[in-house]
């Protein structure tokens, strides 16, 4: 297809949902899309003061800041390496950098539906197919774990992608289940991104940060 101007698209692109966000629902608490509920937290605002403070703020806005310590500080706080720890601007960048880097025309995503629609969005764009699995009818809603291991087992997907907890269905994810995907997709070679941006809702110990250590091919 050739646009009015005779510039070729790409297929995928043509054909791709966009990302939308309902506008006009600032008297709603929009927990859909993961916003602090009490604001931001004091400590960063009076921390964001004190560096506007010191620095001349003209210099602040308009050069790119050093991150390399700020990287540090992340891997000692989860109590991984420096190399383990990718910085992006939120969720959706990662995701897009994750499924650019392993997911190429014709290859297979993994994945319990419903789920996030960036995921979707993005492995479409590169030309990916995915391979939905539905987790159960409501009001359960159960984790269809046995299909996603049955469906990693017979079609090798390059990637799976998993939400912890889910955004959309009451559901975590059980450590001990995805211990046991994580080894079943070493031998297919398929990596395995959890996504965490809804962590706040749960304790922190449940997060699965810590299984990057013994985990090879796992993203968090």
């Amino acid at each position: 297809m050739c646009t009015e101007a005779g510039y070729k698209v790409r297929r995928e692109v043509r054909h791709v949902k966009p990302y939308c966000v309902e506008e006009g629902r600032d008297r709603f608490i929009r927990l859909d899309i993961n916003e602090n509920l009490w604001g931001c937290s004091q400590a960063v605002v009076e921390r964001l003061q004190a560096v506007i403070h010191e620095r001349n703020i003209s210099d602040l806005l308009a050069t790119y800041p050093d991150y390399g310590s700020a990287i540090e500080v992340v891997a000692r706080h989860l109590g991984l390496e420096s190399e383990n720890i990718l910085l992006v601007n939120g969720a959706d960048e990662g995701i897009r950098v994750v499924v650019d880097a392993f997911v190429q025309r014709g290859e297979r995503v993994l994945m319990p539906v419903p789920c996030f629609s960036v995921v979707e969005q993005r492995v479409l764009l590169c030309g990916g197919d995915i391979i939905s699995v539905p987790f159960g009818a409501p009001p359960d809603f159960a984790f269809p774990g046995d299909v996603l291991i049955k469906e990693l087992r017979e079609k090798c997907p390059v990637l799976a992608v998993f939400t912890h907890p889910h955004s959309y269905v009451p559901c975590v994810l059980l450590r001990d289940w995805l211990k046991i995907f994580l080894e079943e997709a070493v031998r297919c070679g398929c990596v395995v991104l959890v996504d965490e941006a809804y962590m706040g809702y749960i304790p922190e110990e449940e997060s699965m940060v810590s299984l990057v250590r013994e985990h090879g091919n796992l993203i968090v």
